[in-house]
């Protein structure tokens, strides 16, 4: 079968996104654009750019960017929305 609709489910779960000095306030746009998940930011924090790479099905994507920022990560609701602010 060489429907082209087959083997998509498998493209989607590796989708990889990739920032280089990227501003923070862009990487939570991609995400919540990209996998579904807000990210809001505490003031202060939008002067951090971040480098990584972002597997779409990495389970703590804000913990990942708390990490690479220096910054605290809050639960509002799990797997859906996050609240990132300075220690």
């Amino acid at each position: 079968d060489r429907s082209p609709s087959r083997g998509l489910g498998d493209v989607y779960k590796r989708q990889v996104l990739i920032f280089e000095q990227a501003p923070i306030t862009e990487v939570v746009k991609v995400i919540r654009e990209k996998i579904g998940i807000q990210i809001d930011l505490a003031e202060g924090l939008e002067k951090n750019l971040i480098t990584t790479r972002i597997n779409n099905n990495e389970p703590d994507i804000a913990g990942e960017l708390a990490f690479l920022c220096g910054c605290k990560c809050e639960t509002l609701v799990k797997g859906k929305h996050y609240r990132l602010y300075e220690k």
